[in-house]
């Protein structure tokens, strides 16, 4: 992929990322970038779990709404590989994927080609997340008085993982009652 540099953060100075600091990529420390492979190296993965939200008793039509950017493979990114998924908890213990980002159909992407927040071969660009969340996660919310959002992303695979990655901003949970 043609290096790039990460997007200011949607608002405010600063916003999530998931990637590599020392790369500027999500590959892995170790990997290599040779041209027109989209760089391999080990499968990389990791979360952001967001502080406890407290949910009252008369909370419903509970949404998590975010603002998103990314840049992920081309080359089935539909199925097992650089994975964005939104997954709460109201526990904090065990957690349930309530979304993903990831396109619902394959792009047929070469090794260097990408997938962004804007489409296939597109420039990245800050979208709007707005996930309702279903009843049973909302009425365990309320049973529990709590609710904790996580952003996990899985590589799947260590190949062509030399795109810029993930990044979230403004979170928010909101509903009727709370």
């Amino acid at each position: 992929p043609t290096p790039g540099a990460l997007t200011r953060p949607f608002a405010g100075m600063y916003s999530l990322w998931f990637g590599n600091p020392t790369t500027g990529n999500f590959l892995s420390d170790g990997g290599s970038c040779g041209a027109g492979s989209g760089g391999s190296g080990s499968p990389v993965q990791g979360a952001m779990t967001s502080p406890e939200y407290e949910i009252p008793g008369n909370a419903a039509d509970l949404r998590v709404g975010f603002w998103y950017w990314f840049e992920i493979e081309g080359v089935d990114p539909n199925i097992y590989y650089d994975r964005m998924t939104i997954l709460v908890s109201t526990n904090g213990t065990d957690y349930v994927e309530v979304g993903v980002l990831n396109p619902a159909v394959d792009t047929n992407g070469g090794p260097s080609q990408a997938y962004t927040s804007a489409g296939f071969l597109q420039v990245p660009s800050w979208n709007k997340a707005d996930i309702a969340l279903p009843d049973e996660i909302v009425n365990a919310a309320k049973a529990s008085g709590s609710l904790w959002i996580r952003f996990n992303f899985n590589s799947g695979d260590g190949s062509y993982n030399a795109f810029r990655g993930w990044m979230i901003d403004n979170l928010s949970l909101r509903g009727n009652g709370c």
